[in-house]
């Protein structure tokens, strides 16, 4: 195995542990439920005792069949990797939920949501997962070009629903906020923190306008050629980012 692939599996592993962490820590003690497979896997322990690893890996037993015709080797093996690790140390780190860190429920929102989203977004940036919707997210991103964020908020806010009959409508809504921070999170860390954007400017003032853009703002200049449709004169256009 070479570095690049030891790196890549250690940000997977490094990604489900914190969302496992990050489970323990804010959503079990305050009876909110997390995303996707490990949602559901807390629903399960909360009503049947049954351990998060256990219903983790036999829902994704299927998902990973999926993955398996339509994803390539690679990611299945990484994702199948975090896939038992995201279920070692869910269960592991049940000791962190008896410090109940916080009841505050808007907190244990925010901080479990960051918490999901950056170990999610940890897994993404190296093209690797830990099952359940990762998977789905995976399959619609490489194919329909949907961010892996979007696709996790839309099938997660289902769970919202289930929340409402288990725990009652206050920790609902705050799943609910956990879930859309994670996505947030998710998408921001793995496109990264460098946003940039551009202004496209036509006019006939255009060395002017270049002249205040250099001088006051502080940005560069590009200058595009280009030709007006309807009256076929030649237009300067610049370009600044």
């Amino acid at each position: 195995m070479n570095p690049l692939q030891i790196k890549r599996y250690m940000m997977v592993a490094l990604g489900a542990s914190l969302c496992a962490a990050a489970i323990n820590t804010f959503y079990i003690p305050n009876n909110m439920l997390s995303g996707g497979i490990s949602g559901i896997s807390i629903i399960f322990y909360f009503i049947f005792g049954i351990p998060m690893s256990i219903t983790s890996i036999s829902l994704n037993i299927p998902l990973f069949f999926f993955a398996y015709k339509l994803m390539d080797r690679s990611y299945v093996l990484v994702s199948l990797f975090g896939m038992f690790v995201f279920a070692f140390t869910i269960d592991a780190f049940r000791f962190m939920s008896e410090y109940n860190m916080t009841n505050d429920l808007l907190i244990a929102a925010l901080c479990g949501g960051l918490g999901n989203g950056v170990g999610a977004a940890l897994m993404y940036r190296v093209n690797g997962g830990s099952g359940g919707t990762d998977i789905i997210s995976g399959i619609l991103n490489k194919h329909y070009g949907l961010s892996f964020g979007t696709v996790s908020y839309i099938i997660n806010s289902a769970l919202m629903a289930i929340s409402v009959f288990l725990f009652g409508l206050q920790p609902a809504v705050y799943t609910f906020i956990g879930i859309y921070i994670a996505a947030k999170t998710t998408d921001k860390v793995t496109a990264g923190f460098d946003d940039k954007k551009s202004l496209l400017i036509i006019s006939p003032a255009y060395k002017k306008i270049a002249a205040d853009i250099f001088n006051e703002v502080g940005r560069g200049v590009t200058f595009l050629h280009g030709e007006g449709a309807y009256t076929d004169r030649p237009e300067k256009l610049f370009l600044s980012l």
